[in-house]
């Protein structure tokens, strides 16, 4: 990363000679590995491979716990689990990263059925709001335009990645009895290279977002009171699980019916309508 700091985009080659001093020259290539799959380091095609640092991601990781904080409030303890796994993964297979999941969270029944199902639901929310991009696998793709046609219908497989984990947990526990521990081969898919598996990443454009409308909340509640923090706070939470503020610019975004954010309350606040005129009216 210094070398890439103080020239900027280089080619493996150019590495390799200025960092002879530090780094055996077979370990470079792994460690470039890595960089890529947290987007630290992208690969810039020329005349030749280059590589260059990516300042905008170096720069969100200092911030990858309150964004996982802000998934929680967004979304809920699963997809807490799923994102954090998913920073220090940097990319993973969608079975893989729930498998990550059913071993790494400690402090609930991890091989539970409702908490499998509540991973897999998550991932699929996580990835319809655009929090997490799903990416066809590269061996699945041919031809430039059947790749983009099956991107903008990318879905989850929910049945399919229930059973694989269902699987796996089930081989845990029988390695677990006969006193085995999990190695790190275990976090292998049990149906590597089936084209329902999606390649899943972090979309930081679409965190941040989420942490601008954690800010507003906050803004509301300093400015007029609580209570006009936590309806502002409800309505941008319908707007987010429903998909409806990932595109700032967009006619639709953030439109949230009256009666939906209403029914987002178990007791309707006192002076509800008069909070709304405030809001409706405020600048924020």
């Amino acid at each position: 990363m210094q070398i890439l700091f103080l020239k900027g985009s280089s080619s493996i080659r150019e590495i390799i000679k200025h960092s002879r001093y530090i780094l055996p020259a077979h370990k470079i290539p792994e460690i470039l590995t890595s960089l890529i799959r947290h987007n630290v380091v992208t690969i810039l095609r020329e005349n030749d491979i280059k590589y260059s640092m990516n300042f905008n991601s170096l720069l969100s990781f200092p911030r990858y716990p309150l964004y996982a904080k802000l998934v929680f409030h967004f979304y809920g303890k699963a997809a807490e689990d799923i994102i954090l796994i998913l920073f220090l993964a940097g990319k993973a297979y969608s079975s893989e990263l729930l498998q990550r999941c059913l071993v790494l969270t400690t402090d609930r029944p991890r091989e539970s059925t409702s908490y499998i199902e509540s991973l897999v639901s998550s991932l699929e929310t996580l990835v319809k709001t655009c929090v997490l991009k799903a990416e066809i696998p590269k061996t699945f793709k041919t031809s430039q335009d059947e790749v983009n046609e099956a991107v903008t219908s990318i879905s989850i497989s929910k049945s399919e990645l229930i059973n694989n984990l269902r699987a796996f947990a089930a081989r845990k526990k029988l390695m677990e009895n006969e006193g085995l521990t999990t190695a790190s081969a275990e976090f292998k898919d049990i149906t590597t290279g089936d084209s329902w598996d999606l390649m899943i990443t972090p979309n930081i454009d679409t965190i941040e977002a989420i942490w601008r409308d954690k800010l507003i909340c906050q803004m509301a509640a300093e400015k007029i009171d609580k209570t006009a923090g936590d309806i502002l706070s409800r309505l941008l939470c319908i707007a987010t699980a429903a998909g409806r503020n990932t595109q700032i610019t967009s006619h639709e975004s953030g439109v949230i019916s009256r009666t939906e954010l209403m029914k987002s309350f178990r007791v309707v606040p006192e002076f509800f309508e008069s909070y709304m005129s405030i809001l409706l009216g405020d600048p924020i």
